[in-house]
């Protein structure tokens, strides 16, 4: 689709000049496709019913190319969805209700064709169009629900990216955070805070309620110095990705480094994290093709389902097998990659800490138990741990988790954990050096080398 090289006045993508003439190709097209469609009428005369059938599509059809042009104009690579068979899923707003009257004027067409099927398929086209009502009305119900009160689902679902669509704004580097500027604030601390969905918010509506902009808050109270938290967290990042995104913004000169760890930052040498067809994309004809990946991008009423259905299958699900914390030399590759970590912030000048953030610990043993290898190996290896796991013990799992379906750690949760973090970092700055003293020895030419 044509992008103008300069003056994107226009949806952020076309010029005037460029949009008017977009505007009235697409003029003379629908006046081209109206006269022939009124001559091939006029030389074919149809019955009623044929007539009522072919207009029915013909609304279907613009419906759905009104929704598509929509959903393209929002997003660019929208347009590439008809290549992986997403005909009908969308998170645009105008879209989803676009493409759900669509589906209904399909579904319309086919019971006005319902009296002309054969009597001995009758009763069968009579049960699929009553399903296929009752589904329609299903998908228009959740669709409502998704335009009005989105929620994230633990799952990639339109849900989820509708509820970040209305709640998440990004800033230039691409982080959910303000705009910072590379020079540090005069008189004032700088704590990069690096992590994956829980640091990043999801299920949060407001950024103020994450662990850093609480832990900011407090330490501004205690040291009555500003303290300016730089979030730099987004969703399925491992530690190896943490690290590279720890490199790219240690510019910024923060005097701390908070990796917010999580138990499936281990995922790069044993898959933690639950991946399949629905969610990865597709690079076999087969995958593309796979039924439930097509009712999956297509059927809202099919991912409400889907999700609630996981729910019940992670409720009682047994403990997986293996357990890569279980197995010392992994979880000592993994150690390795930490401490590659830590060297590079304090190699910079800044200080570092790992704090686990693991809310399960409230309701499983398993959970408990694996959070007490970790901490163990890493406080044996020298990692600068901060435990957070106490601070759950007493709750239960649904008071510390966004919603039934979503496991994400909610605001109650964020807060018991930045209390703990306060109380070791008010700890660990009152043994810091004087701020000046820190910044001055920082500003002096680096002679060691950057860690690898």
């Amino acid at each position: 689709m044509l992008v103008s090289d300069q003056h994107r006045l226009i949806f952020g993508r076309w010029s005037r000049p460029a949009f008017a003439v977009i505007v009235c190709a697409l003029g003379v097209w629908c006046l081209a496709l109206w006269t022939s469609t009124r001559t091939y009428q006029a030389a074919h005369p149809r019955s009623e019913d044929r007539r009522r059938t072919g207009t029915l599509l013909d609304l279907a059809m613009f419906l759905w190319g009104a929704g598509y042009l929509a959903a393209t104009l929002d997003g660019a690579t929208n347009a590439s969805q008809v290549f992986t068979i997403n005909l009908f899923g969308s998170s645009t707003p105008i879209t989803i209700v676009l493409y759900w009257a669509s589906l209904g004027c399909l579904l319309a067409a086919a019971v006005v064709r319902l009296p002309h099927v054969h009597r001995r398929w009758h009763n069968l086209g009579l049960l699929l169009a009553t399903l296929g009502t009752l589904a329609w009305l299903g998908e228009g119900v959740v669709r409502a629900k998704v335009l009005i009160a989105p929620e994230t689902q633990g799952f990639p679902t339109y849900s989820g990216a509708a509820w970040e669509r209305r709640y998440v704004r990004l800033n230039r580097e691409g982080f959910r955070d303000a705009e910072h500027t590379l020079a540090p604030p005069p008189g004032g601390r700088r704590l990069l805070l690096i992590g994956d969905s829980f640091g990043f918010g999801i299920g949060i509506r407001r950024t103020e309620e994450r662990v850093g902009e609480l832990v900011g808050r407090a330490m501004t109270e205690r040291t009555r110095a500003p303290w300016e938290v730089i979030n730099a967290c987004h969703p399925d990042r491992n530690t190896i990705e943490e690290t590279a995104v720890l490199d790219s913004t240690l510019a910024y000169r923060p005097d701390w480094v908070l990796l917010l760890y999580v138990f499936n930052d281990i995922d790069y040498l044993y898959p933690v994290t639950e991946r399949t067809v629905l969610t990865e994309a597709p690079v076999t004809l087969w995958q593309r093709l796979h039924p439930m990946r097509v009712l999956f991008r297509n059927s809202f009423l099919f991912q409400e389902l889907y999700v609630r259905f996981r729910a019940l299958r992670w409720a009682h699900r047994s403990q997986p097998a293996y357990d890569p914390y279980a197995d010392n030399a992994l979880l000592q590759r993994h150690l390795k990659d930490l401490e590659r970590f830590v060297a590079r912030a304090e190699h910079a000048g800044a200080r570092a800490a790992i704090v686990p953030f693991d809310p399960t610990v409230a309701a499983s043993a398993a959970s408990r138990g694996r959070y007490e290898v970790f901490a163990a190996a890493a406080s044996a290896a020298g990692l600068p741990v901060w435990r957070a796991d106490t601070t759950f013990f007493g709750k239960s799992l649904e008071a510390l988790r966004v919603n039934a379906l979503d496991g994400h750690p909610n605001e109650l949760a964020n807060r018991l954990v930045a209390e703990q973090v306060v109380r070791r970092f008010a700890e660990a700055v009152d043994r810091q050096p004087a701020y000046g003293t820190m910044h001055a020895r920082r500003a002096r030419p680096s002679r060691g080398h950057v860690p690898v």
